[in-house]
């Protein structure tokens, strides 16, 4: 048997070993190993799991194919998507506010802060005290709301993108993300109104200017008649 046959063969056994572990296997022997080491040392925090996937070699070697950082990363990936399921319960939610308390400066609370204290995910942390914030304002917008969100959004007409965090910040009890969203019902229901004779005429007044000043046209137009 000559050399180019053997090394054939060792390819065909390095394929066969790579294809001996499907994905779902290799998922359930990282979840399996990592729970078994956390239950061993009694680890809460997923960041020093991470440290225990990056010192052991025993744990690279016993998933074929895949990196100490594949499994760190892999093992981030799942428990934030667990963590982020799991809902707060009583006990939680007022060690959270006691949390909040110790943490914020006035206005500002460093929540990444408050979920690596409590072990949680920033996102879950985020939705639980979005939840029981009692500054939020919850239920219909009202007439003056809206006005302000017009207006602090007209402030920054001349931006490339709007940053939604200074407009909750006119908006009191408004989180940006409900800003947004009221922004755009606002802004639908006023393209889909038929144009009136005054608006024909402000349009055409208006091109002529920017038409002078040879600024752009239609996209400032827009701007002007949302004032």
């Amino acid at each position: 048997m000559n050399s180019q046959s053997l090394q054939n063969i060792r390819r065909m056994i390095q394929r066969e070993e790579k294809a001996r572990l499907s994905s779902k296997e290799i998922l359930e022997k990282l979840i399996k190993n990592v729970a078994q080491e956390i239950r061993q040392n009694k680890l809460n925090q997923f960041n020093k799991t991470i440290e225990i996937l990056q010192t052991s070699k025993h744990r690279q070697s016993s998933l074929p194919q895949r990196s100490t950082y594949l499994c760190a990363n892999r093992f981030m990936f799942l428990e934030n998507n667990r963590l982020n399921k799991l809902k707060f319960s009583n006990d939680e939610i007022n060690q959270l506010k006691q949390v909040i308390q110790e943490y914020r400066n006035e206005n500002y609370i460093p929540l990444n802060k408050v979920a690596y204290e409590l072990g949680c995910s920033l996102s879950s942390v985020r939705r639980e005290w979005r939840n029981i914030d009692p500054n939020v304002r919850r239920g219909q917008w009202n007439r003056n709301e809206d006005n302000i969100l017009l207006e602090s959004v007209f402030k920054q007409s001349n931006r490339q993108k709007i940053n939604w965090n200074l407009v909750a910040s006119d908006v009191t009890g408004r989180s940006k993300t409900k800003c947004f969203q009221r922004y755009l019902i606002l802004t639908k229901r006023t393209t889909n109104k038929p144009f009136q004779p005054f608006d024909d005429q402000f349009v055409l007044q208006q091109h002529q200017i920017k038409n002078d000043k040879k600024q752009k046209k239609f996209s400032s137009i827009s701007k002007e008649t949302q004032t």
